[in-house]
């Protein structure tokens, strides 16, 4: 199963690599892309479930394959490595539930709710995979998963904070805007580094990442450069959707190229428990979240959430070095083969039936292509869409508010409040201090709209948005405060010198070519 003992094996990526190199762009583009109206609005469903709810599954999915093996009536795990197969298979793929939501267009609080929530559970995943494979064979109290759990999620998240807070406070005093290619350069150090740094302590990269990429896209987006802003943010995504592509080429191809050991009865409760832990999850603790929501979870909604929790990769890759107390490789084969097959069930099954049973029940989908649009446009460019937003204003929640957004409860005012009155302010730099230089590098675009222009003239234009401003290119009379958004042709008086902005012009034919 491992690549010392299957030749195709050396195209899969162990579970270390595939943690270094396939999951991280994907977590931090989660985190990164988090739509903070959404986020604030749900933020105390979202925790509950993501935390508590993760948890549950787990100790359920493990005690039951537990007892079931004492009984003979599937392959005998010890406790820890029960809890360690409960671990890693109670980790939804985000991948795949955002591509079922998505093309199914389902309401705004089934999106919310099963997207975002999946995305931090596969954090809460990892974190108890580790803490219960690291209690295989050992003899420690049973109090232990406890403690080493608390430790290394909260240090995990604290690790990822603080450098988010660290990188704000550099983009902030420093002049790096001026230069958008060792701005993109730190940035992107900026974005990794904690991962590295958690590691090194023993504690989770994937939880620190995570919690990096959200105060990263908070407060350290707003204080790049405008160009570097968009440079960032279609590399994350870029980065990410490559990940995502492997993610389910690696799934696929290992179905067919590794030797499996399958055992019926074992991949039989597995199901069985992959659901009952799943209700043991969703349907308490919709109850106790709906004592404090406006907008009740509804009894199909709870259903569609149970029904589609999809396993994917993450599962996957944790299963590839599963532990076992004696060292055996049979547990290890059992553990890939079953979570390989309850991976296929619900992708093929739940992911398949989603559709048919959201037409059946009849539950609500988004009630207009126009809100779906704008829910979109919002949800891919939600630091773009703030840039003009005052430092620690109202504008970077989306004009967020009571009126707005009923829902939001004590626990979601409080953290606005806190964001306004303090870390906006002091992490935040003046959202106008290259505001000129990147209104004249639009309207230079704008006017140039005819040519082609080659990188190096490109890269020219661009750099101009980042570096001192110099002379307005605007001769006396000329306006530099036009509406770009609007119109972008140039009347007789608002003539600009090109010349002063693109040397270039000159050699540059009107139909794009060069002299």
């Amino acid at each position: 199963m491992s690549s010392q003992h299957h030749p195709f094996s050396f195209s899969f990526p162990n579970e270390e690599q595939f943690f270094i190199f396939i999951l991280p762009p994907i977590m931090f583009e989660a985190g990164y892309s988090l739509s903070k109206t959404d986020f604030f609005a749900e933020a105390a469903g979202i925790l509950m479930f993501a935390i508590p709810g993760t948890i549950i599954s787990s100790l359920v999915f493990g005690a039951g394959v537990y007892l079931v093996g004492l009984l003979g009536a599937s392959y005998t795990f010890t406790l820890w490595e029960a809890l360690t197969f409960g671990a890693l298979i109670s980790a939804v793929d985000p991948v795949a539930t955002i591509a079922v939501f998505s093309a199914l267009r389902v309401n705004k609080t089934l999106h919310i709710l099963g997207f975002r929530r999946s995305v931090l559970n596969d954090a809460v995943s990892i974190v108890l995979y580790r803490t219960f494979s690291e209690l295989i064979g050992s003899s420690d109290h049973w109090y232990s998963p406890l403690d080493s759990f608390l430790r290394v999620f909260i240090g995990s998240s604290i690790i990822g904070t603080l450098n988010g807070v660290l990188s704000s406070l550099i983009l902030k005093h420093t002049s790096l805007y001026r230069t958008p290619q060792l701005e993109m350069a730190v940035f992107l150090l900026m974005a990794y580094f904690p991962y590295f740094v958690c590691d090194a302590f023993g504690m989770s990269g994937i939880m620190a990442i995570l919690a990096n990429g959200a105060v990263l896209a908070h407060y350290a987006h707003f204080n790049l450069s405008k160009i570097t802003q968009i440079s960032a943010q279609q590399i994350f995504r870029t980065l990410a959707f490559l990940a995502e592509a492997f993610v389910f080429v690696f799934l696929g191809t290992a179905l067919t190229s590794l030797q499996h050991s399958w055992d019926g009865l074992t991949i039989f409760w597995g199901i069985f428990f992959v659901l009952l832990s799943r209700a043991a999850n969703i349907y308490p603790l919709s109850q106790f979240v709906n004592k404090w929501r406006v907008d009740k979870i509804s009894y199909k909604n709870q259903f569609i959430m149970w029904f589609s929790g999809l396993r994917g990769a993450v599962s996957f890759a944790l299963s590839l070095n599963f532990p076992s107390m004696n060292g055996s490789d049979d547990t290890r084969r059992i553990v890939i083969s079953s979570t390989l097959a309850i991976v296929l069930f619900t992708v093929v099954v739940l992911g398949g039936g989603t559709t048919p049973l959201l037409t059946l029940l009849g539950v609500d989908n988004e009630r207009s292509e126009e809100n779906q649009s704008l829910s979109s446009q919002r949800e891919a460019t939600v630091p773009l869409a703030e840039e003009d937003a005052s430092p620690g204003g109202e504008g970077r929640f989306g004009g967020l508010g009571h009126e707005t957004h009923p829902r939001l409860n004590a626990f979601s005012t409080f953290l606005q409040r806190v964001d306004k009155n303090w870390l906006g302010p002091w992490l935040l730099a003046s959202s106008t201090r290259a505001m000129v230089a990147t209104n004249r590098t639009l309207q230079t675009l704008a006017v140039t709209d005819g040519a082609r222009l080659t990188p190096h003239q490109l890269g020219q234009v661009l750099d101009s948005s980042a570096a001192a401003v110099p002379p307005s290119p605007f001769r006396s009379g000329a306006s530099p405060k036009r509406n770009l958004t609007s119109d972008f042709s140039l009347n007789d008086g608002d003539d600009i010198e090109l010349a002063s902005v693109l040397p270039f012009t000159e050699d540059t034919r009107s139909d794009g070519s060069r002299q």
